[in-house]
């Protein structure tokens, strides 16, 4: 998941709290009766980005770009006692 900020005269680091939170329509939410409250655990990768344009004042434009996770199965081993991994 990657966010991004575009910020004008104001601080961005209060703001991505907020923003996850708003996230219950992608992520899911934790409780279906409690708003605000969604599913962050399954945010496995994070990247946030910041721009500053004085021309926006105290407004603040963010951009979202999420993508589903790719399962990777671990590698099989020849022997199931065995704690290191095959070599093939």
């Amino acid at each position: 998941m990657e966010l991004s900020f575009v910020i004008g005269n104001r601080g961005w680091l209060g703001l991505w709290k907020p923003t996850i939170d708003a996230l219950d329509p992608i992520l899911g939410r934790t409780y279906p009766d409690n708003p605000y409250h969604p599913l962050d655990g399954r945010i496995t990768e994070l990247g946030m980005h910041l721009t500053v344009d004085r021309a926006l004042g105290y407004d603040v434009l963010i951009g979202i770009t999420a993508a589903p996770a790719v399962y990777r199965a671990a590698p099989a081993r020849s022997d199931p006692t065995d704690p290191s991994p095959s070599r093939k």
